[in-house]
């Protein structure tokens, strides 16, 4: 059930919709932005298991996209759906997982975090 719901359009754009609003109100106030990203999280638990049907793309995938594409809170969601559960080697249909991107990517935090398997907040930090 949750490999369909998932795979939904209508999960898809309400998903995208309210994330695309969540971010023009983070980027007019970041203060605490990872407490508020822990919380927009928090009301789509199901996320860290999706994927979307034509790429084979995970959310993790798009996270790490969004930091690599200078999205400031990028790190911050790789970091919270690490925890959520979603992995780090899920292949797209290309057969390139999350660290995989993160990796080829070029950026030394991004490459650094993923290394870790298990980063936290303390780690984007340090």
């Amino acid at each position: 059930g949750l490999k369909r719901l998932l795979s939904t359009p209508d999960f898809r754009r309400r998903f995208e919709v309210q994330s695309g609003e969540f971010v023009k109100e983070l980027e007019k106030d970041p203060t605490n932005a990872y407490a508020k990203l822990l919380k927009f999280y928090a009301g789509f638990p199901e996320i860290a298991e999706y994927k979307n049907p034509e790429t084979g793309d995970t959310i993790l995938h798009d996270a790490v996209m969004n930091y690599l594409n200078a999205q400031p809170f990028g790190i911050l969601e790789v970091v919270i759906l690490i925890h959520m559960g979603a992995s780090l080697h899920t292949k797209n249909n290309e057969g390139i997982s999350a660290k995989d991107f993160a990796l080829q990517g070029g950026n030394t935090i991004i490459k650094e975090l993923v290394a870790l398997e298990k980063p936290t907040i303390d780690d984007v930090y340090t």
